[in-house]
């Protein structure tokens, strides 16, 4: 995990993961790519312990070693999915998303492989879900993946989560679920993306209550300070 934030102008990121054991599969990161623009990824390893760590770890360094300013963001998590596959035990596999915030040109380019949809939370309280753009990471050695672009706009924010965060559970076995997390999302005041991170992640602990905890649970946000308008471009 980035042990200090990137700082870009115009943004403002906040992440944490609480693993449910000593060791956790989810993967949070936080990248300046040197040209304004911030890279965030969230990843979720089937299973727990020291396998996951490895294979979360693994895909990490392939991320950075090929998330470069010019680089197409499909091809990218294309070429992760390709070096993970040839790396993993059968049967192991991870979701990832993937997205670059760009507030000068107010563009949010992002991969969804097989990941719980983020929440776009716009300025108003209107929500979008980012939905996936390709199949999980190590499944198919050969899988695409397309590249999404949607508007980013002053005061919107952005909340990737794992898993961990709509499944877990109370002590009588209900899930969390998408709507709690949506309608918390909504509703919440404004505030710095680590203020809307340390909420999600307090709400989440006050329903598990003393329930035991089953799954990793990893929160990233970025809030937009400051961004110029611009054209949204298609999926390719």
């Amino acid at each position: 995990f980035p042990r200090d934030p990137p700082h870009v102008p115009g943004l403002d990121f906040a992440g944490a993961c609480r693993p449910a054991r000593s060791i956790g599969g989810d993967y949070y990161d936080a990248m300046a790519l040197g040209d304004g623009r911030l890279a965030v990824a969230v990843g979720d390893v089937a299973g727990k312990g020291v396998g996951a760590a490895l294979l979360m770890a693994g895909l990490q360094a392939a991320l950075r070693s090929l998330l470069a300013p010019d680089a197409d963001l499909a091809d990218v998590v294309a070429a992760v999915n390709r070096l993970v596959t040839a790396a993993s035990a059968p049967g192991k596999f991870a979701t990832l998303f993937v997205g670059v915030a760009d507030p000068r040109a107010g563009t949010l380019t992002y991969v969804n492989a097989g990941h719980n949809p983020p929440l776009l939370r716009r300025a108003d309280g209107t929500l979008e879900a980012l939905m996936p753009t390709g199949m999980a990471i190590a499944l198919l050695a050969r899988a695409t993946y397309e590249t999404a672009v949607t508007q980013l706009r002053s005061g919107d924010l952005l909340l990737v989560f794992t898993a961990g965060v709509t499944e877990a559970m109370d002590a009588a076995g209900a899930l969390y679920g998408d709507e709690r997390l949506s309608a918390l999302l909504a509703s919440a005041t404004a505030g710095d993306a680590a203020s809307v991170r340390d909420l999600v992640l307090a709400d989440v602990e006050a329903f598990a209550a003393d329930a035991a905890r089953s799954d990793d649970v990893t929160v990233a946000v970025v809030r937009c300070v400051e961004a110029a308008a611009a054209a949204v471009a298609h999926p390719r």
